[in-house]
């Protein structure tokens, strides 16, 4: 909580100027919104149907995705008139829902989406086994 504080006093003049800033401490995240502090509550996927079904649900639902009824598991982001500059879109709204940071290194080598799939599970695996988030 000290590390929140020292946070919040350092960068309250950005803050108080955006309309949206997440904070984090080793427990809880926090969201800065609108002048005050709110808890986030992160969406957790355990099992793989359930992944799969968010990960196509993300791609079916973004603005630039074609043939949507054709997206399946394994097909490939191209095939739905998707770039690498959507993928990183895709890779910041995993990251808002789940909290999950998809580094550059490794987002140059998602191109289908059984890839953020296995992504997703394998990050939780990791959390199974070892009680907390990889670092990115």
């Amino acid at each position: 909580m000290k590390r929140l504080i020292k946070v919040l006093s350092r960068n309250i003049g950005l803050e108080l100027k955006t309309a949206s800033k997440e904070i984090t401490n080793s427990t809880q995240q926090f969201r800065y919104v609108d002048g005050e502090l709110i808890p986030v509550t992160n969406l957790v996927l355990k099992q793989r149907e359930n992944i799969e079904e968010y990960v196509i649900k993300i791609i079916k639902n973004y603005f630039r995705t074609t043939q949507r009824a054709e997206l399946s598991i394994e097909s490939t982001l191209a095939d739905h008139g998707l770039d690498s500059l959507d993928s990183i879109e895709l890779a910041l709204q995993i990251e808002e829902d789940l909290g999950y940071q998809i580094s550059a290194e490794n987002l140059s080598v998602f191109h289908k989406v059984k890839h953020y799939v296995n992504f997703i599970e394998q990050t939780e695996n990791f959390k199974k086994a070892y009680e907390k988030e990889p670092l990115p």
